[in-house]
């Protein structure tokens, strides 16, 4: 029992932690996992289901919620009884590497009740402790994936006196595997590739361009142009393809060189620098 006050400290200390430790907000997620169990118990292995709901809190730390519920069913001779188990648990996941491959190391604490199918019937519950490792292997972009692990969990089982049935035993031991599932609720997995960097303005080098239009000063004919607008060769905002012969804002350019036709002294030569290239005469 010491070992599990001490299993609660530590797991909610690291959940706390990592909580404040990192900027990190990515989408809550679950796992639908099918469950096979190895155990002591004096019936068959376990078969059953691990649903789990969970959210990363950091780079490294992930926190879930999850239930739980399998059979162990009934062995041939006496005292052989079957089982059902199902219980709520609370884990923190170490994740080692975000990436193609996600191997994480997993720790826990929660309940199950175990209920004997057989007479005389019973039922138990019990607190438990759970330590593993598993991976995630995202398969799309949107962060999709599958999931596999690998768990031991003790049930803190005590075998009361004088009671006929069940375990000769004091505690369970359950060795299991889940395969299954990870679906993210909404966005995708954290990425630690920088965001692409913003297209930079066009400029004309060494000519000043107040709105910041890309079209210089000189060669400006709306000073003005609201930030982010597309503008025209004479640096005017764009206007509806069915306003373009009428509006007298617009100037073309010809050659795409930032310099108007009107102004142009080569309106059909692309240049750099317009203003004092004059190859084209």
């Amino acid at each position: 029992m010491k070992i599990m006050i001490r299993s609660v400290g530590l797991l909610f200390g690291l959940a706390s932690w990592s909580a404040i430790a990192a900027d990190y907000n990515d989408a809550w997620y679950i796992s639908p996992m099918y469950t096979y169990t190895d155990q002591n118990r004096q019936s068959h292995n376990g078969k059953g289901g691990t649903l789990t709901l969970g959210k990363p809190v950091s780079d490294r730390f992930n926190i879930e919620f999850g239930a739980f519920f399998q059979n162990f069913g009934a062995r041939d001779g006496i005292d052989r009884p079957a089982y059902d188990e199902y219980g709520g648990k609370f884990n923190v996941l170490w994740v080692l590497h975000r990436g193609a491959l996600q191997p994480y190391f997993n720790g826990g604490i929660g309940w199950a009740r175990n209920e004997r199918k057989d007479s005389p019937f019973r039922k138990e519950l019990d607190p438990t402790a759970e330590v593993g490792a598993g991976v995630i292997v995202p398969i799309a972009d949107w962060g999709f994936g599958l999931r596999m692990e690998g768990m031991y969990r003790y049930v803190d089982y005590e075998h009361p006196a004088n009671v006929p049935g069940g375990p000769d035993i004091d505690g369970v031991d359950e060795k299991y595997m889940n395969v299954g599932l990870y679906i993210p609720l909404a966005g995708g997995l954290a990425s630690n590739e920088p965001a692409p960097a913003a297209a930079p303005v066009r400029q004309s080098p060494g000519y000043p361009d107040a709105d910041g239009d890309g079209v210089p000063d000189m060669s400006d004919a709306c000073m003005n142009t609201p930030p982010g607008a597309t503008v025209d060769g004479a640096g005017c905002r764009l206007k509806a393809p069915a306003l373009l012969p009428s509006d007298p804002e617009i100037e073309p350019d010809s050659d795409g060189d930032l310099l108007i036709d009107r102004l142009d002294p080569c309106p059909n030569h692309p240049s750099p620098d317009p203003f004092t290239d004059k190859s084209c005469m």
